[in-house]
């Protein structure tokens, strides 16, 4: 009996792939010999064969991962298809656009027909997976000699010269040899069935990823086609049911976008054509929707792109007071309300971001306050409205605020470095426009108190000084004054 499990295990060894496991369980007598064999577990690539031997011996697989081997998990989701392609979307608002997606809505499709050829395929797989295969031929009776079809008039020897020659088969086959032919037999239909799965598998998994990829494909078209349209509700809708990750790519590429324009352009225009290339679309109400929409924090990049996205607005022919309006509302709640749009601070933003900083007063701070609270970047945007009131009636009132604002920015204590920059370029701008000895005592003081802001101011002089003939080339006292005040500096320092 021994002997005749060994010839079996050998067929099956031999039949498995090279990289096939075999198990043997098995009982040792005190001599050192095998006395017998209680079961048999093959692993393969296929999967797992076991030939229990009536013992109740039980060998751990020796594919199990141990407790203390290290976790194959990775510690973070890669990106995956959909954060690739919003980052790469192209948004359209032209006017033809808008037209030609309003005249052409989606057809409706018929998905209870498709989902039912989905399943009658999956079904006819279903059925062939499980018809039963041919049945194997049976093994000859050994203990009866077949019967012989002819008669024996009919019998001719094999060779006539050999007259005692036996013939081929006539010795029957041993019971050992039947088993390891129908061991053989039963690997070859594993492996063909483990062969047909594995093909059924693929396949499946290539139709899975291209509905997938169609699916993905469907999604963000309609979500172009509702920006295309102005339907808001829907983009905010579609942004809110992203990941973190691809609601900010979503949202930073949808502003990048629109504020650009679409990548499509037209062909064969002429040369003079080019300055008239038809653009984007905005109304007052489609920018506070672009705000309303968004899934994350505004960012300053968000902001600056927002403004941008209203001076076009503005440039079409809209009026500033038609945005103003739809927002004012909003003002009055808390960050946390849902109803929430904008800060006054973020609309300030996004007018000045517009051009727009003559209709930013009434949402500011006081200077008395701004200073008193720290706040740098609200006394940086005083002095802006404070130059657009200037540039407006030219009263040196207006100069004078926007110089003190300015200097407030520049005080010790903790300042931004964009803060810095912006203060010390308008610093830079203003001082040739007001009273010689207001500048100059603000240099005087620059270069004693803080030596190192003087060196910043002469950075700053030197440069707006060596760029004004190519940015001033028609205005020469700006650029006389400009080196006054740069020798100025020098002699102050």
């Amino acid at each position: 009996m021994g002997l005749r499990i060994y010839l079996a295990l050998a067929t099956i060894a031999f039949a498995l792939p090279a990289r096939a496991q075999v198990t043997i369980i098995s009982t040792t007598s005190s001599s050192g010999s095998v006395s017998s064999v209680s079961g048999v577990s093959v692993i393969s690539s296929g999967g797992e064969i076991s030939f229990d031997g009536g013992d109740d011996e039980v060998v751990q697989d020796a594919t199990t991962q141990s407790p203390d081997a290290p976790d194959a998990t990775p510690s973070k989701k890669p990106a995956g298809p959909r954060f690739e392609k919003l980052k790469r979307l192209d948004f359209d608002r032209r006017a033809s656009s808008i037209l030609a997606a309003w005249s052409n809505p989606p057809k409706p499709k018929d998905d209870a027909k498709d989902k039912s050829k989905i399943d009658a395929a999956e079904g006819e797989k279903t059925d062939a997976a499980l018809t039963p295969t041919a049945e194997q031929p049976k093994a000859p009776d050994v203990t009866a000699p077949a019967a012989s079809s002819t008669s024996p008039t009919d019998a001719k020897p094999a060779d006539a010269n050999a007259v005692d020659a036996k013939p081929v088969d006539a010795t029957p086959e041993t019971p050992e040899a039947l088993e390891k032919k129908k061991a053989a037999e039963e690997a070859a239909r594993k492996k063909a069935e483990e062969a047909a799965a594995k093909k059924k598998k693929a396949e499946e998994e290539a139709e899975r990823k291209k509905a997938e990829a169609k699916a993905l494909e469907d999604e963000l078209a309609a979500f172009q086609r509702n920006v295309t349209l102005g339907d808001w509700p829907a983009v905010k809708t579609y942004l809110a049911s992203l990941t973190d990750d691809e609601k900010k790519a979503a949202y930073d590429r949808l502003l990048q976008s629109l504020q650009k324009g679409s990548e499509k352009r037209p062909q064969n225009v002429p040369p003079m054509g080019l300055a008239y290339v038809e653009k984007n679309q905005f109304s007052p109400e489609d920018v506070v929707a672009l705000v309303t929409s968004a899934p994350v924090k505004l960012t300053k990049e968000n902001i600056a792109l927002i403004g941008q996205i209203l001076r076009q607005s503005l440039d079409q022919g809209h009026q500033l007071e038609g945005f103003l309006s739809l927002v004012r509302p909003g003002l009055d709640h808390e960050a946390a309300e849902p109803e929430f749009i904008v800060s006054k601070r973020q609309l300030c933003l996004v007018l000045s971001a517009a051009n727009q900083e003559l209709f930013i007063g009434e949402f500011l701070p006081t200077a008395v306050e701004a200073e008193a609270k720290g706040d740098r970047e609200g006394l940086n945007l005083i002095s802006r409205y404070c130059l657009s009131q200037y540039e407006k009636d030219k009263k040196t009132s207006w100069l004078e605020e926007a110089w003190h604002a300015t200097q407030a920015v520049l005080a010790t204590g903790e300042v931004s470095e964009d803060d810095k920059k912006e203060a010390l370029t308008r610093a830079v701008d203003i001082a040739p426009k007001i009273q010689g000895e207001l500048g100059q005592t603000w240099l005087d003081e620059s270069f004693t108190a803080r030596p190192e802001r003087g060196m910043e101011i002469l950075s700053a002089i030197g440069t707006k000084a060596s760029t004004a003939l190519q940015m001033f080339p028609q205005d020469a006292d700006k650029r006389f004054k400009l080196l006054e005040l740069q020798t100025t500096a020098a002699k102050a320092l």
